[in-house]
């Protein structure tokens, strides 16, 4: 990979970010907008970019190689999972910290961090992989990520995730990758236009978002350097040497190694704040890997690859 390429492309989504972190301190965007965005960039232009992505472009992946990338992510969030419960314990947390420390090593910023650096990384065309990749993130997220931050006090997961409007347009999309259908120009033109909201707006609303997060105390938590540690080089590294092991694509092997190098999801702070884990240390996680994640991203990049 050129190095060169990658530092400019963070940068230039870090640029977005700042944007939309001042656009938030300016009285420009708020919460209410955030939300509101939010709801248009996941339910709307997300699966735009889902879709558009598989239908331009050469069709260069098997069935066999799809399933691999389902194999990939559930085998890796597995390992993840039995890694994290040791880390709480190893650092004396109590429960309820403990379980907010495991959900943010857990679930990464793969909606509005994800889509912008794997097309940074690995082109647009790798898009469609990516929302491959990423189907059982919210089925992981709502129901063992729920049941970890409320102490096993959930009532479980929602079947109506599942149809969710990214989820239905990742299965639309491996239908139409499968299939020797068709679409009309014209469809792919309005899907390209909303497409190209997607990335630029989830990085306004992400720097928004950060705006949000008290600023006092947030640089002298040492556990959330550790988690940055942990979640931005150590857990990439120990996944990008197991994926070397296994005779899989390459396309796979990257893709999974990128997803595992994103910092905490957002996600996790509304998951805390609506089921009682530590709202505060995971906004704290959100804020603090997102702005490590432009530097190391890059670095993990060029000595991996």
């Amino acid at each position: 990979m050129d190095i060169s390429a990658i530092t400019n492309q963070m940068i230039i989504l870090f640029l977005l970010l700042v944007v939309g972190y001042a656009a938030n301190k300016l009285g420009w965007m708020d919460a209410a907008f955030n939300k509101a965005f939010s709801g248009f960039i996941i339910n709307v232009t997300t699966p735009a970019l889902i879709l558009h992505s598989v239908m331009e472009g050469e069709k260069v992946l098997t069935i066999w190689e799809i399933l691999m990338l389902l194999a990939a992510s559930l085998i890796s969030f597995a390992l993840v999972i039995l890694l994290s419960m040791a880390i709480p314990r190893i650092m004396r947390m109590g429960r309820r910290d403990g379980d907010t420390y495991r959900l943010m090593i857990i679930f990464s910023n793969t909606a509005f961090m994800g889509f912008p650096v794997v097309a940074a990384l690995m082109g647009t065309q790798a898009l469609f992989y990516a929302a491959i990749y990423n189907m059982p993130f919210n089925f992981l997220m709502y129901t063992y990520g729920v049941h970890l931050v409320s102490g096993g006090e959930s009532r479980g997961f929602d079947p109506k995730t599942l149809l969710s409007p990214p989820i239905l347009a990742a299965t639309l999309a491996l239908i139409l990758y499968l299939s020797p259908v068709k679409v009309p120009g014209l469809i792919i033109t309005a899907l390209d236009y909303l497409a190209g909201i997607t990335i630029p707006g989830a990085m306004l609303i992400l720097g928004s978002t950060l705006a949000l997060i008290p600023l006092r105390s947030v640089f002298i938590d040492w556990r959330i350097y550790v988690l940055s540690l942990l979640k931005l080089v150590l857990i990439p590294i120990v996944v990008w040497a197991i994926v070397r092991v296994f005779p899989i694509p390459d396309m796979v092997g990257r893709m999974t190694v990128v997803m595992w190098s994103l910092p905490v999801a957002t996600n996790c702070t509304m998951l805390s704040t609506q089921y009682g884990g530590d709202e505060a240390m995971s906004s704290k996680g959100v804020l603090i890997t997102t702005l490590l994640s432009v530097v190391t991203i890059p670095i993990l990049m060029r000595v991996l690859y």
